[in-house]
């Protein structure tokens, strides 16, 4: 039986553009962009690990968020389930904590950025859900 890891990721939105980040030389994937997150903690909920998340990675702090959609994504030895929220409201000014690059594209950007495997499907959720 696969291993399911499951992890939050945070949708950011500013205008009409997302914040993004790339994976700092010391991760596993490193050098590809994706959504901020991360896994969820054992006994931890979703939206604590989203908060704690954005703070450790982001800087910022989340005050409300409503949750999104679910996807999982399957790899050989696992299974990662992405579970997405939108950050309605938040505190701070988004930076790289954790030395990783951060940028606000737009959805006709995102064919620029080199995405992690495990979130092309949260990206075509993006381009034809035009509300978020």
């Amino acid at each position: 039986m696969l291993k399911l890891v499951p992890v939050v990721i945070g949708i950011l939105k500013k205008d009409d553009s997302f914040l993004i980040a790339k994976r700092p030389p010391q991760v596993v994937m490193s050098g590809y962009w994706e959504f901020p997150g991360g896994k969820i903690e054992i006994g931890e909920s979703q939206q604590a690990a989203l908060v704690r998340e954005f703070q450790e990675e982001i800087g910022i702090n989340i005050l409300n968020a409503q949750f999104l959609t679910q996807f999982s994504c399957p790899f050989p030895n696992r299974i990662i389930e992405l579970n997405v929220w939108q950050i309605l409201t938040h505190q701070g000014i988004p930076q790289g904590k954790e030395g990783q690059e951060i940028s606000w594209a737009t959805i006709a950007q995102f064919k620029n950025f080199n995405f992690l495997p495990s979130n092309r499907e949260l990206l075509d959720f993006l381009e034809n859900t035009p509300q978020i």
